[in-house]
């Protein structure tokens, strides 16, 4: 850590040709309480947007030069900005990301532009049926909790986001101590070391920011709309990070529901015909967790849809044996050793890791955990899931 409290980490590998820097803010739509909805995610397109030194222009015109990889993204319990670039190029990249984090200037009249920008990005969310229905099933989950928010806010809070109310949300939650920058590739700790030294030095401490918290409650939404498909997401309370069944359960979502050759793929898809898409997924936090299966088909199935996937995670838990689950647990480790692979998962790995769990977790120490999963432990994980309330969001038409 530097004085100030800002965590670095590197994963050294001096033989790769690129450097991902990944800047890992602990702060999201979580942390906003109703007013303050889509603040995170302004703020982060807001950083784009003009610094002492450069405008919007300059900025996107400094990481093209570069010609590398430059993003953001805003999530529920976090905020990333990340660069892969030539090694050669790190410190260039490190110096235009300091300067977007450290010293954008919140010109109220690129604000203002910024604010119809947002707006039409969530208008074109509210009419992506496959990405509103997590909203949807979030906020039916969570009820009137920070949780359970849009990460875009919504139409009424983005008009009223002042330049005041923005930068005291930033000037609270953009410090030392809620952040971590992770390098991956050909890049020595020490030498990550000293370029944050010089690029990040001037980063205040701040505090530490509480996690809001929050409580699973569960229940039906149905929300009728003239959509070619009725989008569907069945859900239950999950695990958090440090919970025993962190890896039974992904074992068994994988099993369940990853992948061409999962339970639901085989049963849902290939053998009934009712859908193009079907998978289950698992969203993970300090607190708690989520356990969902999403999938979208026609209107007249819609109702089907529902009652089957109720039968076949019962099935699926019945038809899971010894055989099955190494199968499983091979695929999972395989995905994980080739994540080696690429500085940007490498990179992903370390901010996700430190912010999770403080500590990094080596995939040795994951694969031999993984290895010493029982289909009881699997099971166990999976019963106590389902016994959860059930959180059920359709958004289309033709459930009865």
């Amino acid at each position: 850590n530097l004085t100030n409290g800002l965590t670095i980490a590197t994963d050294y590998q001096p033989n790769f040709a690129t450097i991902t820097s990944k800047i890992l803010i602990k702060t999201g739509s979580r942390y906003e309480n109703h007013q303050q909805n889509g603040a995170c995610h302004f703020i982060e397109h807001m950083l784009f947007k003009g610094t002492k030194k450069r405008n919007f222009q300059q900025i996107a015109e400094a990481f093209e030069a570069l010609g590398g990889n430059f993003n953001a993204y805003t999530g529920r319990d976090r905020t990333v900005f990340y660069a892969k670039t030539l090694k050669e190029d790190v410190a260039k990249a490190l110096e235009i990301l300091s300067d977007i984090l450290l010293n954008s200037q919140f010109d109220e009249t690129e604000l203002e532009r910024e604010k119809a920008v947002i707006i039409q990005e969530l208008a074109n969310s509210l009419d992506t049926p496959d990405d509103i229905i997590f909203d949807h099933f979030f906020k039916r989950a969570f009820p009137e909790q920070r949780l359970g928010q849009n990460i875009l806010g919504t139409y009424q809070t983005l008009d009223n986001f002042t330049k005041a109310e923005l930068l005291a949300y930033y000037q609270k939650h953009y410090n030392a101590k809620n952040m971590i920058i992770a390098f991956a590739g050909p890049i020595e700790h020490q030498a990550a070391v000293k370029l944050c030294e010089t690029y990040f030095a001037d980063l205040t401490a701040g505090e530490n920011i509480a996690l809001p918290q929050a409580n699973y409650q569960g229940g039906q939404q149905i929300t009728s709309k003239a959509l070619e498909q009725s989008q569907i997401i069945m859900g239950f309370e999950g695990f958090n990070y440090t919970s025993e069944a962190f890896l039974p359960i992904q074992v068994f979502s994988n099993y369940l529901g990853e992948g061409m050759s999962s339970h639901l793929y085989q049963e849902m898809r290939e053998l009934r015909g009712l859908c193009f898409h079907i998978s289950s997924f698992c969203s993970f936090y300090h607190d708690l967790g989520i356990f969902g299966i999403y999938t979208a088909t026609s209107p007249q199935q819609a109702s089907q849809m529902v009652k089957d996937l109720r039968q076949e995670i019962d099935l699926a838990l019945d038809k899971l044996d010894t055989k099955t689950l190494d199968k499983t647990i091979k695929n999972i480790k395989i995905s994980l050793l080739m994540s080696n692979e690429s500085t940007m998962a490498k990179a992903r790995k370390l901010t996700y890791n430190l912010y999770n769990f403080g500590r990094y977790l080596p995939n040795d120490e994951i694969i031999e955990k993984l290895q010493a999963i029982t289909l009881e432990d699997v099971k166990k994980a999976a019963n106590q899931v389902f016994k959860s309330n059930e959180t059920l969001t359709i958004l289309g038409q033709g459930l009865d």
